[in-house]
C-alpha cells in the first residue's frame, strides 16, 4: 500500500492517503513535545511503541467484537486503517461546568 497524501498531522502522528480511498496509512511519529506545542523534540522509539501498543489494544478490542479502524500494522511505524469520518469530541465540546455535573 502506497502512501500518497497528507490529510492530517497531529502532535504524533500523521495520516496519509493511499490508493484505496477507503484505506488510509496512520504514520506514528517520534515527535514529543510540551506547554501546547512550544516545545517540540525527538524521542527515540516513541512512534514505534505507540504503533505497537495501537495494535495490541485494537486486537484486544477485536477479540471482545468491537470492531474499530485497525486492519494492520505495515511496518514498525505505520499502519494501515479503515478510512471513517470523524466525529469531533474534546474539550471545546463541553464546558468544565457541565462536565463536573456529569461526573458527580
Amino acid at each position: 500500500m502506497e502512501k500518497r497524501q497528507e490529510l492530517y498531522r497531529g502532535k504524533a502522528k500523521t495520516v496519509y492517503a493511499t490508493d484505496d480511498p477507503k484505506v488510509l496509512v496512520m504514520h506514528f511519529r517520534d515527535d514529543t513535545s510540551a506547554f501546547d506545542g512550544v516545545k517540540v523534540a525527538q524521542l527515540e522509539q516513541k512512534g514505534e511503541t505507540n504503533n505497537k501498543i495501537n495494535a495490541f489494544i485494537m486486537s484486544k478490542l477485536a477479540d471482545a467484537g468491537v470492531r474499530t479502524h485497525f486492519i494492520r500494522m505495515l511496518d514498525a511505524h505505520d499502519s494501515l486503517v479503515k478510512a471513517l469520518k470523524m466525529i469531533p469530541v474534546g474539550s471545546s465540546s463541553f464546558s468544565a461546568k457541565a462536565l463536573r455535573c456529569t461526573i458527580r
